[in-house]
């Protein structure tokens, strides 16, 4: 991670999108901590989907806790069918 100031980014700002392209992530600093990340769009959609997997397997563990405490709503094919039709 590089960290640059503001005025950095503006004089700069090619060669810090293009470093940013190929996998850099620029932290640009700014007053009262209210910093900004710069990053490209690849590294940013690869995070996003990291971040769902991480979710989506909290849920399987929920399931899975679910099902070993027995704490499982049952329902018929019936009441699935009637379920489908109010959506």
């Amino acid at each position: 991670m590089i960290a640059i100031k503001p005025t950095e980014l503006k004089t700069n700002q090619k060669a810090i999108f293009d470093l940013a392209y190929n996998g850099e992530i620029i932290l640009v600093a700014r007053p009262a901590k209210k910093n900004v990340v710069v990053l490209s769009e690849a590294e940013f959609n690869k995070r996003e989907k990291a971040l769902k997997n991480v979710e989506y397997l909290a849920k399987l563990d929920r399931g899975t806790r679910d099902i070993k405490n027995n704490n499982l709503i049952y329902k018929s094919f019936d009441e699935l069918k009637a379920m489908e039709n109010n959506l």
